[in-house]
């Protein structure tokens, strides 16, 4: 499958992916967000277009999820 063609399959990314980091930055400052929320969104994107793009060769799932649990704490606790 070519680019032009996955490009025709894969749907339009839901937010928050496709944000820039600044406004995900913002989210998660104003609350609005929580890092895990901002992970999962990219993961279930991956598990959409991986199918198409065949772009992954391996997703670190349980690191990337426990990884932004702890950033959060960090972020919950007044941490910069």
């Amino acid at each position: 499958m070519t680019i032009v063609e996955a490009a025709a399959v894969v749907p339009a990314p839901r937010a928050p992916v496709g944000w820039d980091a600044w406004r995900i930055r913002d989210a998660i400052a104003s609350g609005e967000l929580r890092v895990e929320d901002v992970v999962r969104a990219h993961l279930a994107r991956l598990d959409e277009v991986q199918p198409a793009l065949n772009a992954a060769v391996v997703v670190c799932r349980e690191e990337a999820l426990h990884d932004a649990r702890r950033l959060q704490a960090a972020l919950d606790a007044g941490l910069p």
